[in-house]
């Protein structure tokens, strides 16, 4: 009975040492993955970009358009260097235009005709709209219905269920779509302070339109709309990002 209750015990401790060992061998195993992790996923250092004290000199040194970059505006609980980015200087930089695709246009490019759709300044879409897809073309009713069940009335979203609702509501524009499409974009797609059409270019291919992002202090939820002529083809972005120009 000795010998037995012995081989017992020494048993159990062996056990006791080998789950010990595999739970020892899994926290080294999670510590090493976790910072594998973090270091895969540090950024790499950006090269910090040239500023020009005049639009002048900005535009004579690259031969680009140039913007005035500024960065005043810092939301609570961010700190300058999360917001604007280490070394930040103001000043006047190369304008920059973003596409969402480089493949090469076919066909020498034709002007086409725009109209911005007036929406009043109240609306907006609401807080829990998916931006996931915030641009693009609508080609019939349906699509603008999709899109615009999201919108409100902005007083309208902070107030409570059981308080009056405003007189001014969300009231979807009558397009002739047999006749238009619409192009739409809404500003938090790169949360700007408003959009700007500048001009809509036809290829053979797609239809190219140039926008101008303007960024102040805030970043709106307003939609754009603007009706081109019918098309089928697609509708390719060109945005020029414009910064609120103030005094040092």
């Amino acid at each position: 009975m000795a010998v037995s209750f012995g081989g017992k015990k020494i048993f159990n401790s062996m056990n006791q040492k080998n789950i010990f060992i595999v739970i020892f061998a899994i926290l080294v195993i999670g510590i090493v993955g976790y910072f594998a992790l973090v270091r895969n996923q540090t950024p790499a250092p950006q090269t910090q970009q040239t500023v020009f004290i005049s639009q002048e000199e900005c535009e004579q040194k690259t031969g680009k358009p140039c913007r005035f970059q500024m960065c005043d505006y810092v939301p609570s609980g961010k700190t300058f260097e999360e917001v604007c980015g280490k070394d930040f200087k103001k000043g006047w930089v190369p304008s920059i235009s973003t596409t969402t695709n480089q493949k090469d246009p076919i066909g020498e490019p034709k002007p086409v005709s725009f109209e911005k759709v007036s929406l009043h300044s109240d609306w907006r879409l609401k807080s829990s709209f998916n931006y996931s897809t915030c641009k693009g073309i609508f080609r019939n009713e349906n699509e603008l219905k999709r899109v615009w069940g999201s919108m409100v009335n902005a007083y309208d979203e902070l107030q409570a269920f059981w308080e009056k609702k405003h007189e001014n509501q969300p009231i979807m524009p009558i397009i002739d779509f047999p006749k238009y499409s619409v192009v739409w974009y809404a500003d938090r797609c790169s949360d700007a302070s408003f959009t700007t059409m500048k001009e809509v270019l036809e290829f053979n291919d797609f239809i190219q339109a140039h926008l101008i992002p303007f960024y102040s202090d805030f970043g709106s939820s307003h939609l754009n709309l603007w009706t081109i002529p019918k098309t089928d083809k697609e509708v390719r972005f060109v945005e020029t990002k414009e910064y609120e120009q103030r005094g040092p």
